[in-house]
């Protein structure tokens, strides 16, 4: 895949369509093709499952489904 140059670094997930965009120290969710599904502005992510994500900033959580 070719992602942006806007990203420091680019990490697999789990799953196969999704991916850790990490850029300035906080981290984001980007599609295959490099669209932003959250920006990076989270201190950690976590995802659950195909549906559920949790996004961790520095004072509080909460969970989203994609």
């Amino acid at each position: 895949y070719l992602f942006p140059k806007k990203y420091n670094a680019v990490r697999s997930t789990k799953l196969k369509d999704y991916f850790l965009a990490i850029r300035n120290g906080r981290i984001g969710l980007i599609t295959a093709n490099g669209k932003s599904v959250f920006p990076c502005r989270y201190e950690r992510i976590k995802i659950i499952n195909r549906k559920t994500i949790i996004l961790y900033t520095r004072n509080k959580s909460r969970i989203v489904a994609i």
